[in-house]
């Protein structure tokens, strides 16, 4: 398997999020006092359920991540909770109705599915407008609501075994897509938004 720096980025993250005083009022008295955004990690056990729960097995990056910390208390103003493994759940399970509005509105307003072509650019080149909808009922949401989503799609996998990563959010016309989770977390740190 391989290894991410989750304990580099992660203390980089706490330190910023500790440190903003927009965030400071939506951190836990806990974590506040301790210092530190993270839970315990996840064992394997933990892992294992939500995989079978799910019937699928997390990319090794995002596997290792819930390792380090199953859960994250406050990632920016964007997701303000990253979820454990055991509140881990399909998008469409928790937002049906969004993803059928979706999906209404992408039959009303048909257009070409991409191709791989079209489809798998990343980085600043992507557009985030080129979608394929029909993802959208199976990704998996791995962080709350505040203003975004992070969303992991089982569709597209690559070489690694890495999954494609989502930042989805109301004022993106699309999804800005990712390589992998830890490509997304470490986009995320540079560029919030």
């Amino acid at each position: 398997m391989p290894g991410f720096d989750w304990l580099s980025l992660m203390q980089t993250w706490n330190a910023r999020a500790l440190a903003d005083p927009e965030l400071r009022p939506f951190i836990d008295a806990d974590a506040l006092s301790s210092g530190w955004l993270g839970l315990p990690g996840a064992s394997e056990d933990e892992l294992a359920a939500a995989e079978a729960r799910l019937g699928l097995r997390f990319p090794d990056s995002y596997r290792e991540f819930l390792a380090f910390t199953n859960g994250w208390q406050m990632l920016n103003a964007f997701v303000e909770q990253l979820w454990p493994a055991a509140e881990v759940e399909r998008y469409a399970v928790r937002h049906a109705d969004l993803v059928d509005g979706w999906l209404t509105g992408s039959q009303m307003y048909p257009t070409p599915r991409p191709t791989d072509a079209e489809y798998l650019v990343y980085g600043p080149a992507q557009d985030p407008v080129v979608m394929r909808n029909e993802y959208l009922s199976r990704v998996l949401e791995v962080s709350d609501y505040a203003d975004g989503v992070l969303l992991l799609n089982p569709e597209v996998v690559f070489d690694d075994g890495e999954w494609e990563a989502w930042f989805f959010a109301p004022w993106i016309p699309g999804a800005r897509r990712y390589q992998s989770f830890w490509e997304m977390m470490n986009q995320l740190m540079e560029s919030p938004a």
